[in-house]
């Protein structure tokens, strides 16, 4: 998840393009209106996340730069209790089971036991 589409876009960008991403996304992301008729207002879920009435865990990867540790702890910031947040030290943005299986299991699981109901 990404805080905001502008924030999305500029960094993933900036992974290939470097310096030049502000210019570039700010261009595409004035394309959304015009070609999908989507408003950027509607692209800004850490606005939405308040919202939330369940617990939840929010995982990140301490070198993801599709959305940074900043950015991820704005969205769990945001986010009402029941929270829990953990940034995986040495990992990215993607499979971060892959990455670390033993600990995100443990972790994973602990959390769905802790606030999931056995029945009866």
């Amino acid at each position: 998840m990404f805080p905001t589409i502008e924030e999305a876009a500029y960094n993933r960008l900036r992974i290939y393009l470097g310096a030049s991403a502000g210019i570039f996304s700010t261009l595409l992301i004035e394309q959304l209106p015009l070609k999908l008729g989507i408003s950027t207002a509607q692209l800004h879920p850490i606005e939405d996340t308040s919202a939330l009435h369940c617990p939840t865990l929010i995982v990140s990867g301490a070198l993801d730069r599709h959305t940074t540790p900043h950015e991820t702890k704005r969205i769990f910031d945001a986010a009402p209790e029941p929270k829990e947040l953990w940034i995986v030290d040495g990992a990215a943005h993607v499979d971060l089971h892959a990455f670390t299986p033993q600990a995100y299991e443990a972790r994973v699981g602990a959390f769905l036991a802790k606030y999931l109901r056995t029945p009866g």
